[in-house]
Order: C-alpha cells, then structure tokens, then sequence
C-alpha cells in the first residue's frame, strides 16, 4: 500500500464526508484557526504526519457526534452548549492517537508516513498526557481542544447563516 488515504492506523479515512466536507478538508481549516487563536508559529500540515492524524482522529470523533446531536449546534449558537463534552471526546480521540504512532510506529513499516521529530513530539503529547485525565489537564492544554471544537462550531454556525441568507426570498 503505497498511497494510502487513511490515518496510520488504517482507521480513519481521509476523504470521509462530513456536512458536505472530506476530512482532508477539514483538517487545513482547524490547523489554520488554532494556529491563529494560539499565535502559533504557522506550520503547514501534510498528509501522512502525526499531526495530521491528530486532526483526522478528532474530526472522525467529533463530527459523526454531531451529526447525531444537530441540535447541539444550535445550542451552540445560543452560547448555551457545554463545548466541554467535545473537548473531552477530542483529547480522548488525541490519545488514541498518540498510542498507535508510539506503539506502532507506522513510518517504519510504510514509508509514506513520516518520522514525527522528537522536539515537536515532546511539546506536543507525551506518554504523560495520554494515561492523564481530562480534570487534571491544565488549563492552557483544554484550551487548545476547546478551540479545535469552537473552530469546527464556528464553521457549521457560518455554513447554516450563509444558507439562510441565500434562501432568503428578498424581493416580496
């Protein structure tokens, strides 16, 4: 398999459609506002990376959930939703990650996948992190999943005032 589509895992595919978006496509978007959000020195994010997975493995948690509970985006919009439950499911979804590129070590056995570099790793995730629970985070770590799901909201809340804005009729 020299060009897979999927996560390392295999479990995740990259061009999985959700509201009408691939993951692939989503991924660039989250990167790109939370770089911004944290003021994040802007590092592109390439298929086949840890990074990258990261994002797909969130998005494949987060975005079947909310399919599921439409509302919630609404609830949302009313700055009534409890984002924590998301940024819970997107920390856990980032652990199980993290497990299967250190367990694994995916870009040993495809080439295609890429050696994450051990400083970035480090700051990043940490065997630490991944047996930690949600409570004991820091505030500063439950931040960056809360604005992944803030990011992800924000689009669907855009999406949906678009779509009304064009369905209005304007000339009665």
């Amino acid at each position: 398999m020299n060009n897979p589509n999927k996560t390392a895992s295999g479990k995740y595919n990259y061009d999985t459609i959700y509201f009408n978006k691939r993951i692939e496509d989503w991924v660039p978007l989250i990167h790109n506002n939370v770089n911004i959000i944290n003021s994040w020195r802007k590092i592109e994010i390439k298929k086949y990376n840890y990074g990258y997975d990261n994002y797909v493995y969130i998005l494949s948690k987060l975005l079947p959930y909310i399919k599921q509970n439409k509302d919630d985006i609404f609830i949302y919009i009313g700055n009534m939703l409890n984002i924590e439950k998301y940024a819970k499911k997107a920390f856990k979804a980032h652990i199980k990650n993290y497990l299967y590129w250190r367990n694994h070590i995916p870009y040993e056995e495809n080439k295609i996948y890429e050696k994450p570099s051990k400083s970035r790793k480090n700051k990043k995730f940490s065997d630490e992190l991944a047996v930690t629970d949600w409570k004991s985070l820091d505030t500063e770590q439950k931040e960056i999943y809360i604005d992944i799901v803030k990011t992800i909201f924000d689009y669907l809340k855009n999406i949906i005032i678009m779509e009304g804005i064009q369905n209005l009729k304007l000339d009665d």
